[in-house]
């Protein structure tokens, strides 16, 4: 995720564009659903919030 994030950085879009990529990455152990989006939405919020153009990992998150 994190190359992929990189790359589109690294892209020449027109009209000087930048484009960032921010998102959450989270690993699960028997985790509901419901839990799984609201944990999500968390990092995606907190990449957001710390700098528009990161991965946020959280590990076995129960």
């Amino acid at each position: 995720m994190d190359r992929v994030r990189q790359k589109v950085l690294k892209l020449n879009w027109k009209n000087g564009l930048v484009v960032t990529i921010s998102g959450g990455i989270i690993e699960i152990e028997d985790d509901n659903s419901i839990s799984l989006l609201k944990n999500l939405d968390q990092l995606l919020y907190s990449a957001k919030y710390k700098s528009k153009n990161m991965i946020e990992y959280k590990e076995n998150s129960c």
